[in-house]
């Protein structure tokens, strides 16, 4: 990545100074015309320039020409405003206007100059592929590339590759999508506007996003806010923004979501694009659906819908319609949540876009599932299902609707076709790409997060060492007594701001790190593949019919969950409530293998006097381990012991087991990632709790049986901390 940005920073540098001198020329120009026409004219090129170099400016432009678009008389002019009125109308998502202004173009009576041409050819291509005639879009696309790169005009080329990069995805063709995408990106590299490279990398990540590859698109995006922050670019600098908040929202990474819309927001108010704007609240609307604030989401929508509407951005409303849909389906009016989808429908199919559709009608087929309308839910869901399977779709698409069929069968009494449904979804679920997308997307934009603080500390240090030598530079200027006083001031006031700043940092990234820790360790203690385990057990009494069974598994799993989701987060809690979401673990496990092994919980009663504190489920892992890679349910009398008490002014946790083993789980393939990683998270802690409290907490792990390196033997050492702290 370093090595990537260097060289732009290079291509930056270099054409930076080509882009002042054309701006230059033309402004020169401007002043210099003397007939209207020839300010006009010199007009569309300024104008024609800032669309790929200056947003501001372009807008500015547009206004300028649309004022002259019904005035002037000359063909060849009406022609180019034309060009830039429909180019214009294109990126506000505004097809009706464009094509309007589109269809004003005589090239008959006064014939294009070659750029115009390819220009011209190029919103041909975008209006093919908003009617989904996407066999003439290629063609097209093909045949003006193939002229554009015998001029070598690489922007040109780069923006070609672009829409065949949006028609191979259009058509499912992930590997060529990915290819142009590429090509794009790398003609962009050499194209005589860094804009356009700004344009390749955000549609880069706009395909990736389509064929779910959100960890890419993520990364993508934050190249294009790194670059464009170098080029003090601040509509692509909104843009990025926005787009990785919009990726993070569809991972269900919502922290993050929030805070990257927050930084679009804040950028934005200086920018003032309502376009932007609206498609922030768009976004914003998303994040209140996915946190429960429904009324919030209906609130912002309908700020939005009018500027969408004034602009015919179909696509848009069409978004809009949809998450009325979804909060009237959450608010369970499911007449207005039907009308609501079906306008959203309409409202795709006009703008060209039926990627969407196969998503609106899995939301209505579930509205018809609960309203026991089975055949036109059934009817909707293959529907859906058979457009997710032709895309090519791997995760969480397919999966919700494997669920939705699942749910359908159950209740027409199809269990067969129930159970199969609900196996495929839990297939999917387990391999699902964007779940496992979510935690290296949280990592990249976490880590762009503290590289920009560390930017913005490095920022205010070189401030400081600024206003150090403008009080040395003024000091020389006086006595050289009054110099000398200067300097040992400047410096000392460096040394302690210096100081501050560096002891802020220190605890701003141990806080991080106790909140990184906190939330791996709450995804570790909730394991997918435990819940599912948990889930087949209350599934099995159900079909055993022996409710006493799953309605005691259920009451013991419900409060074990309920006890880890409050107690995670804190640093410590009671040793007897330790000891209770223990005993509920373990007996949710013997439930679920049957009574195969049995356990004892032996622990000092002083430490429950003492009110000694302990962090929460810091000996779950251990005793997971024991019973999952130790494999007790497939031994005869499998056997957990757990042994608490003080020692040496430290408490002292031991978990032994005579299962397998170590070395016995290796052989068996039971070392999994899950075991290594909360293992490391609890060595992590109790490091953390060491250099708080001046302890010497430590883990040990041996084999119980020595000899037949059978069993295990973990202990863990605390320092005692109680409630009086």
């Amino acid at each position: 990545m370093n090595k990537f940005l260097t060289l732009i920073l290079i291509f930056i540098f270099f054409i930076n100074s080509g882009f002042n001198r054309e701006e230059n020329a033309l402004l020169k120009k401007s002043k210099q015309a003397v007939s209207e026409e020839q300010k006009i004219l010199t007009l569309i090129d300024l104008t024609n320039f800032y669309e790929h170099n200056n947003y501001t400016n372009w807008q500015n432009g547009i206004k300028q020409l649309d004022a002259y678009f019904t005035k002037i008389k000359s063909k060849k002019i009406k022609n180019k405003i034309a060009l830039s009125l429909a180019s214009y109308s294109v990126s506000l998502g505004n097809f009706d206007k464009s094509k309007s202004y589109f269809n004003t173009i005589n090239t008959r009576l006064s014939p294009l100059d070659a750029a115009d041409i390819w220009k011209y050819n190029f919103l041909k291509i975008k209006f093919l592929v908003y009617e989904n005639d996407l066999k003439n879009a290629k063609k097209i696309a093909f045949q003006f590339l193939q002229e554009i790169k015998q001029k070598r005009k690489n922007r040109y080329i780069s923006e070609y590759y672009s829409s065949l990069a949006t028609i191979y995805a259009l058509e499912n063709n992930r590997d060529s999508a990915y290819i142009c995408a590429r090509y794009s990106t790398s003609f962009g590299k050499r194209s005589d506007t860094k804009q356009r490279l700004f344009q390749a990398l955000h549609q880069q990540a706009q395909i990736f996003a389509h064929f779910e590859n959100f960890e890419d698109a993520v990364n993508k995006e934050l190249q294009v806010l790194q670059m464009a922050e170098l080029d003090n670019n601040l509509y692509y600098q909104v843009l990025a923004f926005q787009g990785v908040s919009f990726y993070c929202l569809e991972i269900k990474n919502i922290d993050e979501a929030i805070i990257y819309l927050s930084r679009a927001k804040d950028l934005n108010s200086k920018l003032r694009d309502k376009r932007i704007n609206a498609n922030s609240i768009l976004i914003e609307s998303g994040i209140y659906i996915n946190t429960g604030k429904y009324k919030d989401a209906l609130k912002t929508i309908k700020l939005i819908e009018t500027y969408f509407e004034t602009n015919n951005d179909y696509f848009n409303l069409g978004n809009s319609a949809f998450l009325k849909g979804v909060i009237n389906l959450k608010f369970k009016n499911y007449k207005q949540s039907i009308e609501a989808f079906e306008k959203a429908i309409i409202l795709f199919k006009q703008s060209g876009n039926l990627v969407n559709i196969s998503l609106v009608n899995q939301f209505l087929g579930e509205v018809y599932l609960i309203k026991k309308d089975f055949t036109k839910a059934e009817n909707l869901l293959k529907l859906t299902l058979a457009e997710n399977e032709k895309r090519g779709f791997q995760s969480i698409k397919i999966q919700s609707v494997y669920k939705l069929l699942s749910q359908l069968y159950f209740k027409k009494n199809q269990l067969q076709l129930a159970i199969k449904y609900q196996q495929l979804n839990l297939k999917y679920y387990e391999r699902n790409m964007v779940s496992s997308a979510s935690s290296n997307v949280a990592r990249m934009t976490e880590g762009n997060l503290r590289e920009e603080r560390e930017r913005l500390i490095e920022f205010q240090k070189e401030s400081i060492e600024k206003q150090t030598k403008e009080r040395q530079i003024k000091g020389l200027k006086q006595s050289r007594q009054f110099f000398i006083f200067g300097i040992i001031i400047g410096l000392v006031v460096f040394v302690f701001i210096f100081y501050i700043l560096q002891l802020r940092q220190e605890k701003l990234k141990q806080k991080q790190r106790e909140m990184e820790l906190s939330q791996s360790l709450l995804r570790s203690q909730m394991n997918p593949h435990f819940i599912f385990n948990a889930m087949s057990v209350i599934q099995s009494y159900i079909y055993s019919n022996e409710p006493d069974k799953s309605s005691q598994f259920l009451v013991n799993f419900s409060r074990l969950i309920r006890l880890i989701l409050e107690n995670s987060p804190k640093e410590f809690i009671p040793i007897e409530l330790e000891i209770e979401i223990l005993e509920k673990y373990l007996q949710a496990q013997k439930m679920r293998f049957e009574n195969r092994f049995s356990y004892y919980i032996n622990i000092d009663e002083s430490l429950f006097v003492d009110g000694v504190m302990v962090p929460p489920m810091i000996t779950q892992p251990f005793v997971e381990n024991a019973i999952e890679h130790g494999q007790l349910h497939t031994i005869k009398e499998g056997q957990i012991n757990i042994d608490i008490r003080e020692k040496n002014s430290m408490i002292y946790i031991q978990i032994s087991d005579n299962g397998v083993g170590r070395k016995g789980a290796k052989k068996n393939n039971k070392i999994k990632t899950h075991k290594s990683m909360a293992i490391d998270i609890t060595r992590e802690r109790i490091e953390i709790i060491n250099f708080k409290y001046k302890k010497q907490g430590s883990i040990n792990i041996e084999d119980n049986d020595k000899e037949n390196q059978t069993g295990t033997i973990v202990t863990v050492i605390l320092p005692i901390l109680t409630n009086k702290l």
